[in-house]
């Protein structure tokens, strides 16, 4: 039997009987191999940043002078300074380089 689409199709009726090359997993087995891939770990592990600051903080920028914390997330620090300007930079940065600091 074919098929207007393809002239090599062929429509098998038991696939079981045609393809012997199919594998079973025990449930045993199945259960070894997802303890196996629990064990290996998804993705780097997660750094978690300690934070000394909260919003309207005063801090000093070593580049910048004085400002405020406007706002403040897991990974960014906004900052709007004294002679008006904001300015947003990235947190774990700042904090290694210890540009920013409590004045």
């Amino acid at each position: 039997m074919g098929s207007a689409h393809c002239d090599y199709y062929e429509e098998i009726e038991n696939p079981l009987e045609e393809n012997q090359n199919i594998v079973s997993i025990t449930e045993d087995e199945s259960k070894e191999k997802s303890e196996e891939k629990q064990k290996l770990p998804n993705k780097a592990p997660e750094r978690r940043i300690v934070c000394p600051f909260h919003i309207y903080d005063r801090v000093l920028h070593l580049k910048y002078g004085e400002g405020y914390i406007i706002e403040l997330t897991a990974d960014r620090i906004k900052i709007r300074f004294l002679d008006g300007q904001s300015k947003e930079f990235q947190l774990e940065f700042c904090l290694q380089k210890k540009l920013i600091k409590k004045p």
